[in-house]
């Protein structure tokens, strides 16, 4: 893991954890819902928004273009607030997928660890 990942805070660890290494490799079947990341409140996924500023701060690929909205599959008017400054229509659409190819292509195991395996222990 990088010194880079030092300044984000631990829940934003979580999620990006999350991300890179329990959705993006599944992302040609499913990508994750808000709902999926915060079932309990999906309107308030922990960590995201210190994320977003993290990834602009860094510029990093920008992860969370793999979190869509559940209804229409495309992510949220916020990603696109955040991250796309051109017209609406097919450029704003091919801007959300050259974002999701950086993401698949960047190497973010110079970013963050993998998670460690829980083990139980023997009594």
């Amino acid at each position: 893991m990088t010194q880079l990942i030092d300044s984000l805070p631990q829940h934003s660890k979580v999620l990006l954890r999350k991300l890179v290494y329990n959705w993006l490799p599944g992302i040609d079947i499913y990508m994750p819902s808000y709902g999926d990341l915060s079932p309990m409140d999906p309107r308030n996924v922990p960590g995201i928004e210190p994320l977003v500023e993290w990834i602009k701060a860094n510029d990093l690929p920008l992860i969370t273009a793999i979190i869509v909205l559940k209804a229409s599959g495309k992510p949220s008017s916020d990603f696109f607030k955040t991250f796309y400054t051109g017209k609406p229509g097919r450029e704003k659409t091919l801007f959300w997928k050259d974002s999701v190819e950086a993401v698949r292509a960047f190497d973010w195991t110079t970013i963050i660890d993998k998670p460690k395996k829980f083990v139980f222990g023997e009594d």
